[in-house]
């Protein structure tokens, strides 16, 4: 696994040890490996193909497409870190501020102002008809997702 593992994530491994005492005196195994990405799989063929590994000369070749999951079952120790997911923000669904407004959000969930900026534009009708509700029905918004937002305002009188 760390061999080709080295290449990037791998997606799948499969091994295929020998069944009959005819297939193990002739000293070949075979296997199959799937990287999460092409790109990583051509990288390990170009630089592993005829390398002798374990007394065995590698051959590889480019096998039939397998599906591939959602999650690696290998990742390199190298690049564990950039599959974390973010430190928590304090927004909702760990949205993550701009760099140039990180000073603007607080740890404490006070993310209002934070929202208002985002699009003030487009609910404006809104603001006018809730007045001091509206920072309430904004975090409604956030929350229940913009059909909520839609749909208070397809309700507002013009």
């Amino acid at each position: 696994m760390e061999l080709f593992g080295r290449y990037g994530p791998l997606a799948s491994i499969k091994i295929m040890w020998p069944r009959t005492d005819d297939e193990r005196n002739r000293g070949r195994n075979c296997g199959f490996v799937a990287f999460m990405n092409r790109k990583d799989g051509e990288r390990a063929l170009s630089s592993l193909n005829g390398k002798d590994i374990d007394g065995f000369e590698m051959k590889l070749g480019w096998g039939k497409a397998v599906p591939i999951p959602l999650h690696p079952i290998y990742i390199p120790p190298a690049l564990v870190e950039l599959t974390l997911p973010p430190p928590p923000s304090g927004l909702p669904f760990n949205a993550q501020p701009d760099k140039r407004d990180k000073d603007k959000v607080s740890r404490d969930a006070s993310y209002v102002k934070y929202i208002y900026f985002s699009f003030p534009q487009a609910h404006t009708s809104v603001m006018k008809c809730f007045g001091p509700l509206w920072p309430s029905t904004l975090e409604f918004g956030v929350f229940l997702g913009v059909f909520f937002l839609c749909s208070v305002q397809v309700r507002l009188p013009t």
